[in-house]
C-alpha cells in the first residue's frame, strides 16, 4: 500500500510538472507568435499597423529585435519613429546607440526628444557628445531631454553647454539644467547657480538651483542658502534647509532652529533633519520641543535628529520627561532607549510605574536595550513594587543571561530580604529566561548560595523539557543536593529520555537521592522502571522503600504484586500502609495490611494472573 501511494504521488508530481512545462511552452510560443506578427507588421503599408507594431514590440522585444526596430527609425510616420526610439530605450542595449544618435538630427522635435530620452536610458558614453550638441537644439523640449539624458549618463560630461543653458529663456530648460548640474556635481557651475538661486524670475528654477548647491557642497553657497531659508516661498525654504543639512554647516544652526519654529510642517521636518546632520548641542532643546507637535513626520525627524546628536542630548531628554505629555514621553523614551546611556536608568525605571501602559511598555523596552549590570540591579529593586515590578520583570527577561546571577542573589537575600512578591517574580523571570538559568541555578545550589532546594525545583520545572539535557548529567554531580534536585525535576518534567539515566543512578549513595529517583520513575510511568523499582523495595531506608512502593502504584504493573505482598512484613508502618493501598489499586482487592490474607489470595490467583 505504501508503494502504491508513493507511485501515485510521483505520478501526480510528474503530471503537474508536465502541465506547468506545457503552459510555459504555450506562453513562450504565444509570445513568439505575437513577436513574429508585430515584426511582419513593421513592413505593412498601413501606418497604423506599423505604429501598433512598434508600440507592442516595446513591451515584449529583446536584443534580437533591435535591427527591425532600428529600421523603423527611418519610417516616414513620426509616431512610428517616436515609438521605435522608445522601444529601443526599453530594450536598453548599446547596439541601438548609434542609430539613436542619428535620430537626434530628425526633422521632428518629438522624435529628437524620444531619441534623447532613449539614450539617457541606455547610458552609453558614445552618446555624450551628440547629447551635448543637442543641448543647443532649436527646440526647448529637446534641450531639456538632452540635459536630463546627460545627467543620467553622469560620467565624462562636458558641463559647459548645461551651464550656458541656465540662461535659457525657457523655464523648464533652466530648471532641468540646474538639476543636472547638481546631479553631476559641477563645481565650476557654483557661481552661476548662486546667481540663479538669487535672481531667477521663476521659483521652480531657484529651488532647483538651491538643491544643486546642496549637492555640490561648495562653502561659497552657504550665505545664499541661509538667505534662501528666509524666502517667501515655502518650497525654497525647505530646499535650503535640506541643502544646509547636506553641508553640515555650524553657522546655519540658529537659522535652522528659527525654521523649526515656523508653521509649515514640511519646513519644520527638513529643519529637524538638517539639525540632526549638523549635530550641534544648541539644537537639543528646540528639537525636544518639536516632539510636542501632533505631526508624526515632524516628531520622527526630530527624534532622529536627537538620536544623531546622541549622548550630549541625554540630560535634556531626562529632564524633559518630568513635565512631558504622554505622547511626548513615548518619543523621549524611544530616543533614550536607542541612545543607551546609563544616565537614563532611573528615569526609565520610574516610567515603568506610569499609569499609561504604552509608556510603561516603552520604558521596559528602553531599559532592556541598555543591557547593563546597573539596569539589572535597578530592575531587581523595582520587582518589590506592584505596578512597576510587572514591567521590571519583563526588562529582566528581555536582558536574559545578564540577569540570572543577580536574580539568584536576590533569592538568597543578597540585596535585601525579598518580599514574597519579589521572590515570585524572580522565580518567573528565571524560568522565562530559560536555558541560561539552568547551570547557574545548579551551581548556586552546590555552592550554598541558594538554601532552599524547592526554589530551584520550581524554576527548573517551569523551564521544563529544555533543561533535561542539563539535569541528566547533574545526576552524577558530587553534591547530594544537586543530584536530589535533578532527580526530582526529571520526575516533574516527565521526559521519557530520563528513564534510563534515572535507572542507572538507582544505586546512588544518598538515600534522599534514591528516594527521589524512585518517585520520578513513578511519575514518568515507564514500564522499563518496574524491575528496578521492585529491587528498591529492599532498600535499607524506609523513605526509599516508600517512594518505590508509591512509584509502582503509579505504573500499576502486575509484576509488582508479589514483591509488594512480601513487603507487607516491612518494619515501617508508612511503607505497610502504602503497600496495602497500592496492592488494592492494582488488584481491586481490599485486604488491608494483612500479609497472610494477601499471601493466600496470591496463591489462589497468581496462575490466573499469569494466564
Amino acid at each position: 500500500m505504501i508503494h502504491l501511494r508513493t507511485d501515485l504521488v510521483l505520478f501526480i508530481a510528474a503530471l503537474l510538472f508536465s502541465i506547468s512545462t506545457l503552459c510555459m511552452a504555450y506562453d513562450t510560443a504565444d509570445m513568439s507568435s505575437e513577436r513574429d506578427k508585430y515584426l511582419r507588421q513593421l513592413n505593412s503599408t498601413n501606418e497604423e499597423e506599423r505604429m501598433n507594431a512598434v508600440i507592442n514590440l516595446g513591451k515584449i522585444a529583446n536584443g534580437a529585435d533591435i535591427p527591425s526596430l532600428v529600421g523603423a527609425l527611418n519610417d516616414s510616420h513620426i509616431t512610428v519613429r517616436v515609438n521605435a526610439a522608445r522601444a529601443l530605450g526599453e530594450i536598453n542595449d548599446s547596439a541601438a546607440v548609434v542609430p539613436l544618435i542619428g535620430l537626434l538630427d530628425d526633422s521632428d522635435y518629438r522624435v529628437r526628444i524620444a531619441a534623447a530620452e532613449a539614450l539617457g536610458q541606455i547610458r552609453d558614453k558614445q552618446a555624450i557628445k551628440p547629447l551635448v550638441k543637442a543641448v543647443k537644439d532649436t527646440h526647448v523640449e529637446v534641450q531639456s531631454a538632452a540635459i536630463i539624458a546627460l545627467a543620467d549618463i553622469k560620467t565624462e560630461v562636458n558641463p559647459a553647454p548645461i551651464i550656458d543653458a541656465l540662461s535659457s529663456s525657457d523655464t523648464n530648460v533652466r530648471a532641468h539644467s540646474a538639476r543636472a548640474l547638481g546631479i553631476l556635481k559641477v563645481e565650476q557651475a557654483v557661481d552661476t547657480l548662486i546667481d540663479t538661486a538669487q535672481t531667477d524670475t521663476n521659483w521652480q528654477v531657484r529651488k532647483e538651483a538651491v538643491w544643486a548647491l546642496g549637492e555640490i557642497k561648495d562653502s561659497r553657497a552657504i550665505p545664499v542658502l541661509l538667505k534662501s531659508l528666509e524666502s517667501s516661498d515655502w518650497d525654497i525654504q525647505k530646499q535650503a534647509a535640506f541643502a544646509l543639512g547636506k553641508f553640515k554647516a555650524q553657522r546655519a544652526v540658529n537659522a535652522l532652529i528659527n525654521a523649526l519654529q515656523k508653521k509649515d510642517g514640511e519646513l519644520k521636518k527638513e529643519a529637524a533633519w538638517a539639525l540632526g546632520e549638523i549635530k550641534d548641542p544648541s539644537a537639543i532643546k528646540p528639537l525636544i520641543e518639536a516632539l510636542e507637535t501632533t505631526d508624526w513626520d515632524i516628531q520622527k525627524e526630530a527624534s532622529f535628529a536627537l538620536l544623531s546628536i546622541g549622548k550630549p542630548a541625554v540630560e535634556e531628554l531626562v529632564m524633559a520627561m518630568e513635565n512631558a505629555s504622554d505622547g511626548k514621553k513615548v518619543w523621549l523614551i524611544r530616543i533614550l532607549g536607542r541612545i543607551k546611556d546609563l544616565r537614563s536608568i532611573n528615569t526609565l525605571v520610574d516610567a515603568l510605574g506610569d499609569d499609561n501602559e504604552d509608556i510603561a511598555r516603552k520604558a521596559a523596552w528602553a531599559l532592556a536595550k541598555l543591557r547593563h549590570h546597573q539596569t539589572v540591579i535597578s530592575a531587581l529593586e523595582a520587582l518589590e513594587q506592584k505596578q512597576r515590578g510587572k514591567w521590571a520583570a519583563k526588562v529582566l527577561i528581555e536582558i536574559g543571561s545578564l540577569s540570572v546571577e543577580p536574580l539568584i542573589d536576590l533569592l538568597n537575600g543578597e540585596y535585601a530580604q525579598p518580599s514574597e512578591l519579589a521572590q515570585s517574580r524572580a522565580h518567573d523571570v528565571l524560568a522565562k529566561i530559560g536555558i541560561p538559568s539552568v547551570s547557574p541555578l545548579l551551581h548556586a545550589l552546590r555552592d550554598g548560595r541558594i538554601q532552599n532546594k524547592n526554589d530551584v525545583v520550581e524554576i527548573l520545572t517551569q523551564i521544563g523539557q529544555p533543561s533535561v539535557n542539563y539535569l541528566i548529567p547533574a545526576l552524577g554531580d558530587s553534591n547530594d543536593l544537586v543530584r536530589e534536585t535533578a532527580a526530582e525535576c526529571l520526575g516533574r518534567i516527565k521526559d521519557p529520555n530520563a528513564v534510563e539515566p534515572l535507572i542507572q543512578s538507582i544505586q546512588d549513595s544518598a538515600p534522599d537521592v534514591r528516594a527521589w529517583i524512585a518517585w520520578s520513575l513513578g511519575e514518568i510511568k515507564d514500564p522499563r522502571a518496574v524491575e528496578p523499582l521492585i529491587g528498591m523495595l529492599s532498600d535499607d531506608y524506609w523513605s526509599v522503600r516508600f517512594k518505590a512502593t508509591q512509584a509502582l502504584g503509579h505504573i500499576r504493573d502486575p509484576r509488582a504484586v508479589e514483591p509488594l505482598i512480601k513487603i507487607l512484613n516491612d518494619s515501617d508502618p508508612r511503607v505497610l500502609d502504602e503497600a496495602s493501598w497500592v496492592l488494592g489499586s492494582i488488584t481491586g482487592e481490599r485486604l488491608g495490611r494483612n500479609y497472610d490474607a494477601w499471601h493466600l489470595w496470591w496463591i489462589s490467583n497468581k496462575n490466573v494472573k499469569e494466564e
